[in-house]
């Protein structure tokens, strides 16, 4: 995840790490999966800082705690709290710019990347941790796998689709934060008037600190 503003990690006290970017992305992508339709009780999210831990449950409780369309994961935790636990899907946030940190220590990045049943997302700054020694066989088979998000915003949780055909709508690839809080917010928009109409009544209004953060586009690593 590249930071829109240039930003990347920072300690607003000693060893108290977080990336604000980092955060925005993974909340977006949480807000993502409950308006397609996955249960909240399936999503945890997991990062390897408690200063980026707090900072993911403020957020959410900024974009999220004001609308019933989203609630709140089953768990955000630090990796360490998290170990023994396990989740269909995990969000992982990885938060370093500038060094890799303690999750230089293989251990720690085998917890990080196990505890997902289903799907694991992993959020970070990709040319600092593939060219890490100790994590290259990790980050290998990792980076298999596309390093933009993949999405298929016109499906809905239970996919039905069998596994190998072809979705009908063609995949769209997530750019950055800016991409993806806008989708969100185009389709928080749609669900809101859809769930109003159902109730018949009027859509809440948003408050300021629970809209999606604007910057200028820019090309992500997930």
């Amino acid at each position: 995840v590249v930071d829109p503003h240039g930003v990347g990690e920072s300690s607003p006290m000693p060893y108290y790490i977080q990336n604000l970017a980092e955060a925005e992305y993974v909340v977006a992508t949480f807000m993502y999966m409950r308006l397609v339709g996955i249960p909240a009780s399936k999503i945890s999210i997991i990062t390897t800082y408690n200063g980026q831990k707090d900072l993911i449950t403020d957020v959410i409780a900024q974009r999220c705690g004001w609308s019933p369309l989203y609630g709140t994961p089953a768990k955000i935790a630090t990796t360490d709290k998290f170990q023994g636990q396990q989740n269909d899907y995990i969000l992982l946030s990885l938060v370093r710019t500038k060094s890799v940190g303690h999750i230089r220590d293989v251990r720690r990045l085998v917890v990080s990347v196990s505890r997902a049943r289903l799907g694991l997302y992993v959020f970070c700054c990709k040319a600092l941790y593939d060219h890490c020694i100790e994590l290259k066989p990790t980050f290998k088979q990792l980076l298999r796998k596309p390093d933009q998000l993949q999405l298929l915003p016109d499906e809905r949780a239970p996919v039905t689709r069998k596994l190998g055909n072809k979705p009908k709508a063609a995949m769209v690839s997530m750019i950055g934060v800016t991409q993806m809080g806008a989708l969100v917010a185009q389709m928080a928009a749609a669900a809101e008037a859809e769930r109003a109409a159902l109730e018949g009544g009027e859509q809440p209004d948003a408050p300021p600190d629970a809209l999606m953060p604007e910057a200028p586009p820019v090309d992500d690593d997930e």
